[in-house]
């Protein structure tokens, strides 16, 4: 019912849409080592990468689409503003210092549009289209992940548990 939060829906929607099929340019420089926090150890972006899709799957897949679960399941609204700001931020901020300024900024709108909501229906809508953005930047960065890196990390041995 509120018009920022239909805006902030119709543009997290716009913006899912445009990368789902070509991915986010924001990604696409991660990937080539341009980060302009300059977020990564020695020198090396790979950290950065991992911790990346350690922070995005679970803001996508618990968060995200936790609050639409509990939302459903008729959480009253306070509650459910207060968990989302306390499960979203932390994760959002430091994706946005790894370069992902797009989806932080996206999640703090989102936030503060919670604060608004007075109806359930527009939480899950608002938090439903989060969590398909959130999930599509992760899938991205699993795409894009420089897995010949794993070349030279292979097992020397089979573990005793799998013999068994």
């Amino acid at each position: 019912e509120d018009p920022e939060v239909r805006a902030l829906i119709a543009e997290v929607h716009a913006e899912t849409e445009r990368i789902f099929l070509d991915p986010p340019g924001e990604l696409v420089e991660m990937h080539a080592g341009r980060i302009a926090s300059g977020a990564g150890s020695y020198d090396t972006v790979l950290t950065t990468l991992l911790f990346v899709n350690g922070e995005t799957r679970p803001l996508g897949y618990c968060c995200f689409t936790g609050m639409v679960r509990a939302a459903v399941k008729g959480m009253p609204l306070d509650c459910l503003r207060q968990m989302a700001r306390i499960l979203a931020s932390t994760p959002a901020e430091f994706l946005g210092y790894c370069g992902l300024h797009t989806l932080h900024d996206f999640t703090e709108r989102a936030l503060d549009c919670a604060d608004r909501i007075e109806r359930h229906d527009d939480f899950v809508a608002l938090m439903a289209h989060m969590a398909l953005y959130a999930n599509t930047l992760g899938a991205w960065n699993l795409q894009l992940f420089p897995w010949d890196l794993g070349d030279t990390l292979r097992r020397t041995s089979v573990p005793a548990r799998a013999q068994a």
